[in-house]
């Protein structure tokens, strides 16, 4: 239901699996870690191969905790809109 309401998630490492499963990544562009890639996009989601996605100020996602000062950048950046 959260992701129906057009409010921001911010999705980490394997975390896209929790919207996978609540069949909410079709048509989504999203980052994740390399080994759940094929599952999310045989769920329908567009999967980047970037360090940071913003899918239109609604699913923020990056691939890993070592990529963390980019996605709290973009984090704060969409908090603030």
């Amino acid at each position: 239901r959260f992701a129906n309401l057009q409010k921001p998630i911010f999705i980490c490492c394997y975390a896209p699996q929790l919207l996978m499963h609540a069949g909410v990544v079709k048509g989504r562009r999203i980052c994740a870690m390399q080994t759940i890639l094929n599952d999310l996009e045989d769920a329908g989601a567009v999967c980047l191969n970037q360090d940071v996605v913003n899918d239109n100020n609604l699913y923020i996602s990056s691939r890993s905790p070592d990529l963390f000062p980019k996605f709290v950048d973009e984090t704060l950046k969409v908090l603030r809109l």
